[in-house]
């Protein structure tokens, strides 16, 4: 779904897409968030619901995949570790 946004001096764009090359190219700062997989997979899972995590399991692959070819946590700006 595509919004039309008033002009603002800031926007934050959180999720897992929101470093990615496209918005690191816009002029984005970026922040990194590394946090165990398995965790990552619990609060998803209590939040959304169990019934997801052979889903989840794959997204997860696929999200590795994506951020390992864009090169994502290299091109961060910050890098937050827990």
């Amino acid at each position: 779904m595509k919004r039309l946004l008033p002009p603002t001096d800031y926007l934050i764009i959180e999720g897992v897409g929101a470093a990615q090359a496209i918005v690191r190219e816009a002029g984005a700062i970026t922040y990194w968030l590394d946090i165990d997989s398995e965790t990552g997979l619990q609060r998803v899972l209590a939040r959304d619901g169990a019934h997801l995590e052979k889903e989840m399991r794959q997204w997860q692959i696929q999200q590795s995949i994506h951020f390992d070819t864009d090169q994502t946590r290299e091109n961060c700006e910050f890098k937050l570790t827990s």
